[in-house]
């Protein structure tokens, strides 16, 4: 008590942090403690770290309240009573959630960790921590104080028992790169701790440590519902200089934007934007750049019943699960809007058109090949097609438009193993198919397509060799 009316006398401080690992280890000194806070008057504010036990009664929380504290951070980790047992902690998932509702009853905010990736976390371990999440909602968890990947530090109980554990640890950077061997990646991690975050913001549980200050002096460090703001303060945060945040006029805000993101990214002037585009920076749950490559499936539909497909083999028994489904195809508003989002966030390099079915066979398949060249004429064309229903106009199209790969799913190298590996098709359409590749390679010869180092790729199912001459 004497330190604490020491700072708020001297200097004014009223908003603490209680640093402790955890300040409820010892419930009778913390009711100690509360009350005399409150006998005194002094007027604080703080925060601490917790258990989430039943020593959590509503008489104690109710005291810490009275005495200045507005939010706990529970170290829960994880919403899996299987991960808790391994991670040592003698907590369960239904203690702690009934710790999380005595809290926010009390009038305390609730902030949570959880640690994303434990070795014995499999996907129904990590289900149950999205779970939890859901069954806790904004207010009743309030922030989620750290979504971490398991970090490996040196000499802790998991690296000295890491054989136990079925780790891999690399040389390079192991804290963070280890793996193991049921598939527990960094990628897998990455993704998982992508996951908790989106269902977070979904929740409406914030996400960041601004919780730590005292009430209604919070600066939107990582407010997610104010991107502009939270970009302002970062700049403020990264470059100071200025009193207040209003300072930043347009002009000083966007050139120091540019100077960071010309850091991440081949963008080196900055407009606003681009702002929605480059905020992992700050916050980690946006993309940078887009993809550079993306896969697009046009349609389900298909005009072969190929001998080895997932989907229209005559060998596929269960022919009630199609319900229709193989005869839909992307709008192509849908299409051209997510060609438009792709240019608009940069960085993508080839579009693959393939899929489950057969891309000629989308009613707008032309447009489609115009409408990715009329806006970004560098961006490279593949498509996959099995190059039957292909004739002499969309040949002319495709090299008009100057497609860059073509591979052409054949499967066979004679006519006569051609249809056995395609119980609907005939001779006759191996035939047209060889007439149609020779064709473009008319074409590609008569536009000069040669010298542009233009692919044709045949891809042959290994039932013979294959003749490229013939």
């Amino acid at each position: 008590m004497e330190e604490l009316h020491y700072h708020v006398d001297n200097y004014g401080i009223r908003n603490f942090v209680v640093s402790d690992l955890v300040v409820n280890g010892r419930p009778n000194h913390l009711e100690n403690i509360c009350d005399a806070i409150i006998k005194s008057s002094i007027t604080i504010a703080w925060s601490a770290k917790a258990l989430p036990l039943p020593s959590l009664t509503k008489e104690l929380l109710g005291k810490m309240h009275a005495a200045g504290c507005h939010t706990l951070v529970f170290c829960i980790g994880s919403g899996s009573d299987d991960v808790l047992s391994k991670m040592g902690k003698s907590i369960k998932t239904k203690t702690a959630e009934k710790a999380i509702r005595r809290t926010y009853e009390s009038g305390i905010k609730v902030a949570v960790n959880i640690v994303v990736g434990f070795p014995c976390e499999y996907n129904r371990e990590f289900e149950e921590t999205l779970e939890f999440l859901r069954r806790n909602p904004h207010p009743l968890i309030h922030h989620l104080y750290i979504t971490s990947t398991l970090r490996i530090n040196t000499g802790t109980p998991l690296h000295q028992r890491a054989d136990q554990f079925g780790l891999i640890l690399p040389a390079n950077e192991p804290q963070n790169r280890w793996s193991t061997f049921d598939g527990n990646t960094y990628a897998i991690r990455k993704q998982r701790q992508r996951e908790v975050l989106h269902l977070a913001l979904s929740l409406k549980i914030e996400v960041g440590h601004n919780f730590l200050t005292a009430p209604g002096k919070e600066h939107g460090l990582l407010n997610q519902f104010n991107p502009i703001y939270r970009w302002k303060w970062f700049l403020y945060q990264s470059y100071g200089g200025h009193e207040s945040l209003d300072t930043v006029n347009s002009s000083v805000y966007l050139k120091m934007l540019t100077q960071i993101v010309s850091c991440y990214t081949q963008i080196n002037k900055a407009e606003e934007s681009d702002i929605p585009l480059i905020e992992n920076i700050r916050d980690g749950l946006r993309s940078i750049r887009g993809p550079e490559v993306v896969h697009l499936d046009l349609t389900n539909r298909c005009n072969m019943n190929c001998i080895a497909c997932w989907d229209w083999s005559p060998l596929v028994v269960e022919k009630s699960k199609h319900n229709g489904f193989h005869k839909k195809s992307l709008p192509y508003k849908v299409v051209t809007g997510l060609i438009d989002d792709l240019i608009q966030l940069r960085g993508l390099r080839r579009l693959k058109l393939g899929g489950g079915g057969e891309p000629t066979m989308h009613p707008n398949f032309k447009e489609i090949l115009a409408y990715i060249r009329s806006k970004d004429r560098y961006i490279e064309i593949d498509i996959n097609t099995n190059f039957s229903l292909v004739g002499e106009k969309l040949i002319k199209l495709m090299t008009d438009l100057e497609v860059d790969f073509l591979t052409v799913s054949l499967w066979a190298g004679t006519p006569d193993v051609y249809k056995r590996t395609h119980p609907n098709q005939s001779e006759i359409t191996f035939n047209r198919i060889v007439d149609n590749l020779k064709t473009l390679v008319k074409e590609m010869v008569e536009s000069d397509l040669q010298q542009a180092e233009k692919e044709i790729h045949l891809k042959n199912g290994g039932y013979e060799t294959l003749n490229y001459y013939e």
